[in-house]
């Protein structure tokens, strides 16, 4: 296990140091905020402990731009070096990316359930995405079977069914009122209900006498 301590102290500099190499991690060191970037950038580390009080920058806006580097999935954890505790600096740190803190001098003891309880997490976490990735092979596996023969591996009706339906769009289109004329009639009598007659009784009503004016006869 790699251990990135960072800490500008030189009075406490050794300290951290000497405790992670007795936990059996390999500790690698930085003093300021670009020393710190860069040997994160060359050899990710597995945990940071990061001090606030850094000479370039605080270890709020380091903890960012670790946080900016990493790849989509990868997570680092950080653990903030703290000379005091208060509230405020708990809250801004989480915010920033960090995932605990630890005050100084710091106790070995202490520190060592950190740095077991962040192994902990980084396990789970990684059996986790292992296994998420097996269950997407699978559910696409899943559906390759059940979209081809299983004799042949040619698509089945199942593919072209999903397919159609999802190229396919329906357009609705505009009811016109049907039109019937009578013979000799002013004009067309206009069905707006668009229902047909249903039977012979229903046509025969529609087409009576009563309903369709005479066309006079011819003088002889």
């Amino acid at each position: 296990m790699k251990i990135l301590v960072v800490e500008d102290s030189r009075s406490t500099y050794h300290l951290p140091v000497e405790q992670v190499e007795r936990l059996g991690a390999t500790a690698l060191s930085a003093s300021t905020g670009d020393e710190a970037l860069e040997k994160f950038a060359r050899t990710r580390p597995d945990l940071v402990l990061l001090d606030l009080a850094l000479p370039d920058m605080d270890g709020f806006l380091l903890a960012q731009r670790i946080r900016a580097t990493e790849t989509p999935g990868e997570w680092t954890p950080i653990i903030f070096l703290a000379s005091r505790e208060d509230e405020a600096s708990i809250e801004k740190g989480i915010a920033a990316g960090g995932d605990d803190y630890l005050l100084k001098p710091v106790s070995e003891i202490v520190l060592g359930a950190k740095v077991r309880a962040m192994q902990r997490i980084v396990l789970m976490r990684s059996s986790l995405i292992g296994l998420t990735r097996k269950l997407d092979a699978a559910n696409q596996e899943l559906v390759r079977i059940s979209s081809s023969d299983g004799l042949t591996g040619v698509a089945n009706r199942r593919y072209f069914d999903e397919a159609t339906t999802s190229s396919c769009t329906t357009t609705p289109t505009a009811i016109r009122p049907a039109t019937t004329a009578c013979a000799g009639s002013p004009g067309p009598f206009v069905n707006t209900l668009n229902v047909r007659p249903t039977s012979w009784r229903a046509t025969a009503a529609r087409n009576s006498p009563s309903s369709c004016p005479k066309r006079p006869s011819a003088a002889r």
